[in-house]
């Protein structure tokens, strides 16, 4: 196999000829990114993308991110990247599995670090444009489909009949992901809150130019609970009155970035089913504490006072 490898596997003919071809298309659609791109995630990574083995030559750590990458990429079956790289199939699976934990490491510091002070305010001062002042992010969730895991019984299957992990995320005002929970299981609905909690604002309530004194909030839909830093609309449609609609409105116009964030990040995976993630109604807390409802009713009196604006009541 190791001489196979070296004179047909892809790493050693295909991806060198497309290195060298001036048309780095062949290059972009292989990996979906550029070779600059690849080399640049290469040097992050190489220190800990390698294994040394005593007894035969080991696949190198660029032929490790060079599978990894085809596989997220294409979708390819395990045996279709072996035929392609010419390495065993258990061996492209465990290379996958490893490269991913190690990605994960080093470019989550890096790329999802949690926001200072600084990046808080920023992103609050970002949803002004969307009219909903001290909103530091929309939260939203999508349940992405999977194979079960051996010996998992129905701790991953979910509402939608499939099995799936859940993907959580805080997105700012330009559809950007900032905070990131990936793994928990399809059938959890009460651990999903938990993005919220353990992240709770670290901002004062201070404002300074005449506002209602909010706190800094997240906002999701009504499939979350009401807390003190999370807003979710006020239920039922027939029996709000017209400053509760108003409230509602605006809530939507800064929560549905989430929405559309994971939309466009959807259009972006291939081969991987992403629904949109609803909690069990069940779980939606009723017994919120009576801040947490003096935070919304504030925000829904200054929505509908001074900080109307004349375009809002087009919706009624």
């Amino acid at each position: 196999m190791f001489q196979l490898r070296n004179e047909l596997g892809a790493g050693n003919t295909l991806i060198d000829e497309m290195k060298r071809n001036p048309d780095h298309n062949k290059y972009f659609n292989f990996f979906r990114m550029e070779a600059v791109t690849f080399n640049k995630l290469f040097s992050l990574l190489k220190n800990d993308n390698s294994k040394s083995d005593l007894g035969r030559e080991p696949i190198s750590p660029e032929i490790r991110l060079a599978i990894t990458l085809r596989y997220l990429a294409s979708g390819n079956s395990m045996v279709s990247l072996s035929y392609l790289f010419r390495v065993g199939k258990s061996t492209i699976s465990n290379i996958i599995t490893e490269t991913l934990i190690v990605i994960w490491k080093i470019l989550k510091p890096l790329v999802l670090a949690p926001p200072t002070e600084e990046k808080w305010l920023a992103i609050a001062s970002g949803y002004g444009q969307w009219n909903f002042p001290n909103c530091i992010g929309a939260i939203d969730g999508k349940h992405v489909t999977i194979q079960a895991p051996p010996h998992a019984g129905s701790s991953y299957y979910n509402y939608k009949g499939s099995h799936s992990i859940v993907l959580m995320a805080v997105v700012d005002c330009n559809y950007r992901f900032v905070l990131v929970d990936v793994g928990g299981q399809g059938r959890q609905s009460d651990g999903v809150a938990e993005l919220c909690l353990g992240y709770s604002t670290p901002l004062s309530d201070e404002i300074s130019d005449g506002r209602p004194p909010f706190p800094y909030v997240i906002v999701g839909d009504e499939a979350f609970p009401l807390l003190e830093n999370l807003m979710r609309p006020y239920p039922g449609r027939s029996e709000l009155d017209i400053t509760h609609t108003i409230y509602n409105y605006r809530h939507s116009r800064a929560r549905r970035i989430s929405e559309n964030a994971f939309g466009m990040l959807a259009s972006l995976i291939m081969n991987v089913h992403v629904y949109h993630y609803k909690l069990d109604l069940n779980y939606i807390l009723d017994h919120y504490g009576k801040r947490a409802q003096d935070i919304r009713d504030n925000f829904r009196t200054y929505f509908n006072e001074e900080g109307a604006f004349p375009w809002q009541w087009n919706i009624l």
